[in-house]
């Protein structure tokens, strides 16, 4: 079934609101080392990053485009930000 809160508005309409503390992470790297560290990503990973930082897909979209399901998609988006993390903190790139 479909969560629905007070106003009508369905929970799925509003974008995840962990998003923005990822945002933060990701505007928070300097700019030219955030490719540097794209680059070293795999192409699947890869490919969420741009579809939702670049291209403002939303992770629905993304599974969909991907063909995988909405959960794995946010499984994989959240290790490949920790991967990010992990090699811009320790400079792997």
């Amino acid at each position: 079934g479909q969560s629905i809160d007070g106003e009508g508005f369905m929970i799925e309409d509003f974008p995840d609101l962990n998003c923005d503390v990822e945002h933060c992470v990701l505007t928070k790297m300097e700019q030219q080392d955030i490719h540097k560290v794209i680059n070293h990503l795999n192409s699947e990973e890869r490919m969420i990053i741009y579809g939702i930082f670049f291209e403002n897909k939303t992770q629905t979209q993304m599974a969909e485009i991907m063909g995988i399901s909405r959960q794995m998609l946010s499984y994989k988006l959240k290790s490949t930000l920790n991967k990010m993390r992990e090699m811009y903190m320790n400079k792997f790139f």
